[in-house]
């Protein structure tokens, strides 16, 4: 398969959803934000250790939120952190499968 090398929006829409992992450096001071908006990302997650805030984009910025707009059901913002921080215990692959099992777990109760 071949890559593209040039990026149409009118062709390739941009994501419903972005996730900023930040380990090492923050960017918070918005320049990823404005690349967000300027694509028109509806939601976007960051996660800054130990840290998640959820955004949505509303009348041109995003406003911090509670609940993923797309998620609603499943509350993210809290067991994010958890699976990640649980990740440095237990490695990643494993940690993956909990995750799975987790949302299939809400999927079916809710």
């Amino acid at each position: 398969m071949r890559q593209k090398q040039n990026l149409d929006l009118t062709q390739d829409p941009p994501p419903n959803l972005v996730i900023e992992v930040d380990y090492t450096s923050a960017s918070v001071d918005g320049s990823l934000f404005s690349i967000y908006l300027a694509l028109g990302v509806p939601e976007v997650w960051r996660y800054d250790e130990p840290v998640m805030q959820i955004y949505k984009l509303q009348e041109g910025v995003y406003i911090p939120c509670d609940v993923s707009p797309s998620f609603a059901n499943l509350p993210l913002a809290t067991e994010i952190p958890r699976f990640l921080f649980e990740s440095l215990k237990i490695r990643e692959i494993p940690m993956i499968r909990s995750f799975r099992a987790w949302v299939k777990q809400q999927i079916e109760n809710s």
